[in-house]
């Protein structure tokens, strides 16, 4: 193996200046070559394929946002709502447990139930407990939880028969059915 030469701290041979070229952004940050970096990093605001202007972090101005989430939701199957089902309002987090519950939202935001884009909710359940996969680093090599400790094996088995059961939700989320609020004769008038 060949002796590296020794080149001492103070050298000439150490270091030596250049002159370096490329794009740096608004920000003082240095893109090198990239000059798409350096502009998404500069600026604040882009535009959108229709040509308005949007800010940076959306791919769509919010016009074009909203026309593409009223396609999403009408584009879904509608469904009769069933009044006991909770509803959600499309791509939002506001819930509604009962029909005065959408009017009381109506009634404090001005508007009218036909201008709500409602979905009726689908409910999230528990699940299973793979207790092999979850117990898998703690667990000697090729042995399951059933041969290392049966008793708490057998116990996870009582639990996920309980959760097979889906006898109550733990929270609900938007489904795939969009409705309107019907108005009935006994319903609150907006």
């Amino acid at each position: 193996m060949k002796e590296q030469p020794k080149v001492m701290y103070d050298s000439a041979e150490a270091a030596q200046q250049v002159t370096v070229t490329g794009w740096r952004s608004r920000n003082g940050h240095f893109c090198g070559d990239n000059e798409h970096l350096a502009r998404w990093d500069g600026c604040t605001h882009l535009l959108c394929d229709c040509g308005a202007e949007m800010d940076r972090g959306y791919t769509l101005c919010r016009s074009c946002r909203d026309k593409q989430r009223l396609e999403r939701y009408e584009a879904m199957p509608f469904q009769e709502w069933d009044r006991t089902t909770p509803l959600t309002l499309h791509d939002d987090d506001e819930y509604f447990w009962d029909e005065d519950s959408v009017w009381d939202y109506c009634e404090l935001n001005g508007i009218k139930p036909e201008g709500l884009r409602l979905v009726i909710c689908e409910p999230n359940y528990a699940w299973e407990i793979e207790a092999d996969d979850y117990y898998g680093d703690d667990l000697p090599e090729d042995q399951p939880l059933n041969d290392v400790y049966p008793d708490l094996a057998e116990a996870i088995e009582k639990v996920n028969e309980m959760i097979r059961k889906k006898e109550r939700p733990l929270s609900w989320g938007g489904g795939k059915y969009r409705t309107t609020l019907q108005i009935t004769s006994s319903s609150n008038a907006a």
